[in-house]
């Protein structure tokens, strides 16, 4: 009997994670088979990875994202085209509005001029709009917002303009179809929204300097990056390493916080406050024009 190859048994083992974090959890009595097994795996990972008080509330965006992943990892990996339930999709999107919702009150604790625009009338853009789960949440939390939404892809928007409609906030929110370096100046918004890991790393830089061009005096962009290495981590750490193949097989950019600083800098922009998100490998940063230059 030949000995299985090491890393082979490793990644197998990787993959059916994966799979255990992916699918609702059988109860712990039930006859299925494996349940206990995958039952004691689950709540090993939670306690070793999630919050020490096991909110199971996160267990079913959780297992959308997973799903999502194992997804396009296949698809990659098979030369099929990655079948994502547009439910999951849908649910992922609107998830992350509330999650900006909540990372835009941190920011404006450390940044009066962030506070003093959320509390006021202004236009904001969302880049990469999705399912508008971000426009919407931000039209419905603050009346005095407009939001323009836009995104590459066509099709999606379709499921966007549903989302606002059912959500009571079409009067607040346009969504187009549109690539951010191609925004013109004189747009001008006072918030915009730009998740680098969502956008391609050759069109980064032209990005920043897009959005910046396009900002009011006072305002702001919220720009989410890849979070710098903690101290101690080093180059070949597997999960960060898993990570950048991920991004980079989808083309997708891989800026660190230190990379986005350099960027905003170039652009005529400066940080006024940061949230290092260390659960999710992210940091967003809300930079804006420096008033002295």
């Amino acid at each position: 009997m030949s000995q299985e190859d090491p890393i082979a048994r490793q990644a197998a083992e990787a993959l059916w994670l994966a799979a255990a974090l992916a699918r609702p959890a059988p109860a712990p009595l039930t006859d299925e088979p494996g349940a206990e097994a995958l039952h004691r795996l689950r709540e090993v990972a939670r306690r070793r990875w999630g919050r020490a008080d096991g909110d199971s509330a996160a267990d079913a965006p959780r297992q959308r994202s997973v799903r999502r992943e194992l997804a396009e990892a296949s698809a990659l990996v098979l030369g099929d085209p990655a079948r994502v339930d547009a439910e999951d999709s849908l649910e992922t999107g609107l998830a992350s509005g509330q999650e900006l919702l909540s990372a835009l009150e941190v920011l404006a604790s450390e940044d009066a001029g962030l506070l003093h625009l959320l509390d006021g009338d202004f236009r904001m853009l969302d880049v990469g709009t999705g399912v508008a789960g971000v426009a919407s949440a931000v039209a419905r939390a603050r009346p005095g917002a407009r939001v323009h939404g836009i995104d590459v892809d066509g099709t999606v928007l379709a499921l966007a303009r549903h989302v606002v409609a059912s959500r009571g906030c079409a009067d607040q929110v346009e969504l187009e179809e549109g690539n951010v370096v191609d925004l013109e100046p004189e747009q001008g918004y006072d918030l915009v929204w730009l998740s680098l890991p969502m956008l391609s790393q050759d069109e980064a830089a032209a990005a920043v300097g897009s959005v910046a061009a396009a900002l009011r005096p006072g305002g702001r962009v919220v720009v989410a990056a890849l979070a710098d290495p903690r101290p101690g981590e080093t180059s070949d750490d597997i999960l960060t390493l898993a990570r950048d193949w991920r991004l980079s097989a989808r083309g997708r950019c891989r800026w660190t916080a230190a990379q986005i600083l350099a960027a905003v800098g170039a652009a005529g922009l400066r940080p006024y406050a940061r949230l290092d998100q260390d659960g999710a490998g992210a940091t967003l940063l809300s930079v804006g024009p420096d008033p002295q230059t």
